[in-house]
């Protein structure tokens, strides 16, 4: 009932054109699209011990669970289907990890399905789900590109990561306080797509010192303001600017192809990132919004991949003229770019290991050959793949 239902929302929003599936990735502006994906169910598949003992005390709420055929309090999915209505062009780019469609379906395991009830009025329902992923990793992705890249069957909804598990609340027309009762039980919480992201530079530090930038040196201040789950860093460089004050300017790096998507400058009479702040905040803010980036305050550079084994990042020199940055690890090593002839002196600065997915972003350090200035470029490299043996 639920696919048939919400094929036919589809269909009406559509004006009846066919709904094609999220996958095709035509780059078309889209109505909407259709994720799919069928999954094994056992005699023994249960939802987490944590999505049940939700849904037990649900009635605390002043809610309480629809009978289900579900041994367990929530029903065993043979397939999730799921619609974002609408659903276009831009959204569809986040969705894709290394250049291929990668959907809610990308890495799930399981999924299972509860409804909640309002005690006073039984027409209010909301839909829960628990999907279950591979690793956490694949759910916080999952969890962050449905917060800011999808509209889960045109409906009101809730998403919320817990551990290898993405907990969606599905708020039915009319429900709306029953959604977000239900959805604050399960630790979810509305947030506005369009809302300025909270910069992590910026959060209130009563009592705490300044925040430290994650490199500084040279009359340069490095500070990571968080990666996207697409695959992009935005970082914020501050320097002297001409005339006396600070020149901020804010960038946003694709990882996957090294250019840089993004880029804001701004002006401050004071050094410090709370002048920063206090000026600029709402507007990198909504940059960030824009590109999907979570904020996240990151002061030092990683040491190793997510196994444990370590890895490093070094300069050497190339087959021609120019030097290569090379990162080299357990699975061996992989040039990730290389620099320009005219680059100057270079150094690594260190890694960054990304959240959402086996990716890095290394950042060099770079003084102009002309100028002496020192500048920072940002190169992105995988952990998962495309490895050469040592020799």
């Amino acid at each position: 009932m639920l696919a048939a239902g919400l094929l036919g929302l589809l269909g009406a929003r559509a004006a009846g054109a066919a709904p094609r599936p999220c996958a095709a990735g035509d780059g078309r502006e889209a109505e909407g699209c259709v994720e799919a994906c069928p999954l094994v169910v056992t005699s023994d598949a249960r939802a987490s011990d944590g999505f049940l003992a939700k849904l037990r005390t649900l009635p605390t709420t002043g809610h309480h669970v629809m009978v289900n055929p579900g041994r367990w309090g929530a029903t065993a999915l043979a397939e999730l289907r799921v619609a974002s209505i609408p659903f276009g062009k831009e959204s569809a780019a986040r969705w894709r990890q290394n250049g291929l469609w990668a959907g809610p379906c990308a890495g799930l395991s399981a999924a299972f399905q509860a409804t909640a009830v309002d005690d006073k009025d039984p027409h209010k329902l909301v839909d829960l789900y628990e999907l279950r992923y591979a690793s956490e990793t694949s759910a916080r992705r999952v969890a962050a590109l449905l917060a800011t890249s999808w509209d889960w069957n045109g409906h009101p909804f809730m998403a919320v990561q817990r551990g290898a598990s993405v907990i969606v609340a599905e708020g039915r027309y009319g429900a709306w306080n029953t959604l977000e009762t239900v959805g604050a039980h399960f630790g979810a919480a509305v947030t506005s797509r369009h809302a300025p992201v909270a910069l992590a530079l910026c959060g209130p530090r009563a009592g705490r010192p300044p925040p430290r930038p994650l490199f500084e040196a040279e009359g340069l201040r490095v500070h990571v303001l968080g990666f996207s789950p697409s695959g992009e860093l935005a970082w914020l460089a501050a320097a002297a600017g001409e005339g006396g004050g600070t020149l901020w300017t804010l960038h946003v790096t694709n990882l996957v192809n090294d250019r840089e998507v993004a880029a804001r400058t701004y002006r401050t009479a004071g050094a410090g990132a709370d002048a920063f702040c206090a000026e600029h905040r709402a507007d990198a803010g909504l940059l960030l919004a824009e590109r999907g980036v979570s904020g996240g305050e990151i002061a030092t550079f990683d040491k190793a991949a997510p196994d444990g084994a370590p890895l490093k990042v070094s300069i050497e020199r190339g087959p021609s003229s120019a030097n290569d940055v090379v990162m080299a690890g357990a699975l061996g090593t992989k040039v990730l770019g290389r620099l320009p002839v005219n680059a100057g002196q270079a150094r690594t600065l260190g890694f960054l290991r990304s959240p959402f997915e086996e990716r890095v972003a290394v950042l060099v350090l770079i003084s102009d050959a002309r100028t002496g200035r020192p500048a920072v470029r940002v190169l992105g490299g995988r952990l998962d793949k495309r490895w050469m043996a040592r020799r």
